[in-house]
């Protein structure tokens, strides 16, 4: 489902495209018309007419972000098994819907990896959450005050719990975000199966504050990405970046015990290097073995912290 409103034809074209290079062939669209342009709704017609798989929705502006026209499509016109979102400004990697497929076979809702493109190439991901833990999905239902949500294309979901919902998609209050509003009726119910895929999909181009960047913009961004991803070898150096900006964040956000820790490990090994002729002889191998056990003291510290709460909770 591609939510849209005024005039963002060239947006959802290059959405589209991405849609159109999956791995997987079986799918429909939705292009959910939210009080489109005139010449968006003539576009969005012929493409329909073109491919039976795309179906365009035509709606007046909605007092929010038309959520009770997605509630409409999803209860009375879906026929897939699994739904899936796609922000008119983002675009999916080729193996998006194929991984989320596999996914919701088993689990009633998933996610991949939330990780955001910003300018000049910035990679940032702010999740930390294992949604299997009842405490972060609770914390994904509330990030005003926790700091962290999930974007609407990382996010898909089987339609038979989906109709199961007492309120599926429904107008948000004014006080929360419209897609967390909706996370939060599966991540708060006691019989919805979760699971993450940690794997990043989607290139998900945030608009920034409100109203965010305007559409000519936007379209140079996506189009610059779509060029990018159209080059031999795209994903594995996109992998390695995403990694690169998890890693980095992890230690960063290490306590400052561990982080004064490393520099202290690390300025032991430079001294030495030094003394033999140079900080070139520094062992890359040396340098990530020590951040890996850094990093798993840190994990078992976590984890002992998390043993003891529930102790003290139980007592």
């Amino acid at each position: 489902m591609i939510p849209t409103t005024g005039d963002r034809a060239a947006l959802v074209e290059q959405a589209l495209w991405s849609i159109q290079r999956q791995t997987i062939t079986n799918w429909e669209v939705f292009i959910l018309g939210d009080g489109v342009s005139d010449s968006a709704r003539e576009q969005y017609l012929q493409w329909a007419a073109g491919d039976s798989r795309i179906r365009f929705f035509d709606h007046p502006k909605h007092p929010r972000r038309g959520e009770e026209y997605r509630h409409d499509a999803l209860l009375n016109h879906a026929r897939s098994q699994y739904v899936c979102y796609l922000c008119d400004r983002d675009l999916y990697l080729p193996h998006h819907l194929e991984m989320m497929g596999a996914a919701l076979k088993e689990v009633d809702f998933a996610h991949t990896l939330p990780v955001s493109v910003h300018k000049l190439d910035r990679i940032t991901s702010s999740f930390e959450a294992a949604i299997s833990l009842p405490e972060e999905r609770y914390k994904m239902a509330n990030p005003i005050s926790f700091g962290h949500g999930l974007p609407l294309p990382v996010v898909g979901h089987r339609l038979d719990f989906y109709k199961t919902l007492e309120l599926g998609w429904s107008t948000t209050p004014k006080e929360k975000f419209t897609d967390i509003y909706m996370w939060s009726k599966f991540l708060n119910h006691p019989n919805c199966r979760f699971r993450t895929c940690l794997v990043p999909t989607v290139i998900h181009l945030p608009r920034g504050s409100h109203p965010g960047w305007p559409p000519e913009e936007r379209l140079v961004e996506m189009l610059r990405w779509r060029d990018k991803m159209e080059q031999p070898g795209f994903y594995e150096a996109y992998l390695e970046s995403v990694i690169e900006v998890l890693v980095t964040q992890k230690i960063t956000r290490s306590s400052s015990t561990l982080i004064t820790e490393i520099q202290k490990r690390l300025g032991l090994e430079i001294k030495y290097s030094r003394q033999k002729g140079g900080v070139s002889n520094i062992s890359k191998a040396t340098v990530l073995g020590f951040v890996t056990r850094a990093l798993r003291l840190l994990e078992k510290k976590e984890v002992g912290s998390e043993v003891e709460k529930k102790q003290e909770v139980h007592s």
